[in-house]
């Protein structure tokens, strides 16, 4: 990465470490994997400290134009983006406040892709397909690799989770 995000052991939702990312520079670099197969869910603990202009991802698989998959926020809505086959589908849902904790999980099961926000269902929309793979595209955390210094994240993740199978409302409420 070009700035390493903070470890702030004071920052994360019930005084856990969490990392703290400044909106300029900051954002970790994953080696590229896939989410295969018909289904996945991307779960974590977000925290927005600024709403800025255009997608601020918590983690992206992107290049160039394309997304595979990526959970961030776009204004105050929490955003997914998933591409099964070759179209992208996006899924806005739900209201963010700046500063605050939220549990946030998106899933896919094959036929719907779902947001929650701490265990409440807050969008839907269909979508159906294999996920694309992109062996090749990285992963990053804290940023969307293919946009400009507005798309880094200013806020704070932690337990972020990528799993290779879409878990139901109640396994995410719980």
């Amino acid at each position: 990465s070009d700035s390493c995000p903070v470890v702030d052991p004071d920052q994360g939702p019930g005084g856990q470490a969490a990392l703290a990312f400044d909106g300029v520079d900051d954002y970790v670099a994953i080696p590229p994997f896939d989410a295969t197969g018909p289904a996945m869910t991307i779960a974590a603990w977000i925290r927005s400290s600024s709403f800025a202009t255009g997608d601020q991802r918590f983690i992206s698989k992107t290049t160039g134009t394309t997304t595979f998959w990526s959970l961030g926020i776009n204004a105050a809505a929490l955003r997914f983006h998933l591409m099964t086959g070759t179209s992208t589908t996006t899924l806005d849902g739900g209201t963010l406040q700046q500063n605050v904790w939220y549990h946030a999980v998106a899933t896919y099961d094959g036929a719907m892709m779902r947001l929650y926000l701490d265990g409440v269902e807050v969008g839907s929309t269909a979508a159906t397909g294999p996920i694309a793979a992109g062996a090749a595209v990285p992963v990053s955390i804290g940023r969307n690799p293919a946009g400009s210094g507005s798309n880094y994240l200013q806020g704070a993740i932690d337990d972020l989770r990528v799993f290779a199978h879409a878990l139901g409302a109640a396994d995410v409420a719980a």
